[in-house]
């Protein structure tokens, strides 16, 4: 199986890497830091495409000294993942991938106009999940194994 973990935190990205390689021994798992290495990756004509991808909300949209990359104004900062997400949803290669869109952020908005969290999950397909990070590995195992098995 192959994984594509959209990612920025080190310890996070261990802790799910770890997790994925007793549960699924032998996938390959591949880890992407910003948004803007992430859109690269699906962009790439020779892309291997994933079985699944999990997608952080809370990743920067580009490496610290990078050169400026300009940001489209729905990539707002607090959720540049769910941005990530779109594009997956939106790409004929990836749109019919798996996608768990992960988080510490509540699903209701604290920022009143803005739409909640929730409510921009709902609006992606309906194989893109929502899971809090503090959910246990366990049911994000279940979740991954459930949603590589229905794509066969």
């Amino acid at each position: 199986m192959r994984i594509l973990i959209l990612e920025d935190d080190i310890l996070q990205f261990e802790v799910l890497q770890d997790n994925l390689n007793v549960r699924f021994p032998n996938s390959q798992i591949t880890r992407i830091m910003t948004a803007k290495a992430f859109k690269e990756e699906i962009d790439r004509p020779d892309a291997i495409l994933p079985d699944i991808i999990l997608i952080d909300v809370l990743v920067p949209w580009q490496a610290v000294g990078e050169p400026e990359w300009p940001k489209p104004p729905e990539a707002v900062d607090r959720k540049v993942g769910i941005y990530c997400a779109g594009l997956v949803a939106a790409h004929p290669k990836t749109r019919k991938i798996p996608v768990i869109v992960y988080t510490e952020l509540d699903r209701q908005s604290r920022y009143g106009k803005e739409p909640s969290l929730e409510e921009e999950i709902r609006e992606l397909p309906k194989h893109f999940h929502y899971m809090r990070k503090d959910a246990s590995l366990s049911d994000l195992n279940h979740l991954i194994w459930t949603l590589t098995r229905r794509k066969r």
